[in-house]
């Protein structure tokens, strides 16, 4: 039998091909992606906690909410540190293995989650449509907010710092993983599962059984933003802003 896990991650990273492919090979309940956002399944317990902040209330709601162990895909950035906090603990706590997925190349997450904000297009159904409309004559120009990108950029870098203490403090060693060990090189993308199913207890037979439907998870083409971000009249200037801003964070001594 496998390990219930959580998925701790940020938009436009990937993590909607790897949950979709987990899930599929785990016994445990399967529930909509980001379940704590204020839309989905779970949002009423962080409604909750956002109104009253009461630690123990939303403690036990978690807890009547996971009690059934469904995997979990959480995009942290958009909640707060006490949110974040109390279902980090508490997952642990109830037997959840922990799996952080990031994205190396930082400057292009934060330019892909500045396109969908800017076209409306957010997932693989229907992107191809959504972009052709901006390829039109009259289509409304395409430029992206800087300033906010570089301030999103910074939440998100302070965001990893927390996590990262945050585990050390609680005594986690999470499985770290990169989205470009998944979807770069298929071999290693492979070798790159397996140990995902070694981390959450997936019987390694499961690889061979399933190994077609691993194959076409890897061979991630994601909505193919690149075909329209050369519209984007501002995408030098921007890229190059990012790039910098991120260097000088890392730069930085830790604090």
């Amino acid at each position: 039998m496998s390990t219930p896990f959580v998925i701790w991650t940020m938009r436009r990273t990937g993590g909607t091909t790897l949950t979709d492919l987990l899930m599929t090979l785990s016994e445990y309940p399967k529930v909509e992606h980001e379940p704590f956002n204020e839309d989905r399944i779970f949002g009423p317990i962080s409604i909750e906690w956002y109104a009253h902040k009461e630690p123990a209330r939303t403690v036990g709601a978690l807890e009547t909410a996971v009690r059934a162990h469904p995997l979990i895909k959480h995009c942290f950035e958009i909640h707060g540190l006490r949110f974040n906090n109390l279902l980090l603990r508490n997952l642990n706590r109830l037997g959840y293995r922990q799996i952080i997925l990031r994205r190396e190349d930082e400057v292009a997450r934060i330019l892909s989650l500045q396109l969908a904000e800017a076209t409306g297009v957010w997932g693989k159904m229907g992107s191809e449509r959504g972009y052709a409309y901006f390829r039109e004559e009259g289509a409304p120009e395409l430029r992206f907010d800087i300033a906010a990108a570089q301030a999103h950029l910074e939440h998100c870098f302070k965001r990893w710092t927390w996590l990262e203490q945050k585990m050390l403090d609680v005594g986690i060693t999470p499985f770290q993983l990169r989205f470009e060990d998944l979807y770069g090189d298929l071999e290693r993308g492979k070798e790159t599962v397996r140990k995902v199913f070694d981390h959450i207890d997936i019987p390694p037979d499961s690889f061979e059984e399933h190994k077609q439907t691993i194959e076409n998870a890897l061979r991630y083409k994601g909505q193919n933003s690149g075909s329209v971000m050369s519209l984007v009249k501002n995408i030098d200037e921007a890229q190059a802003r990012l790039q910098n801003r991120l260097d000088i964070l890392n730069a930085r001594p830790a604090s």
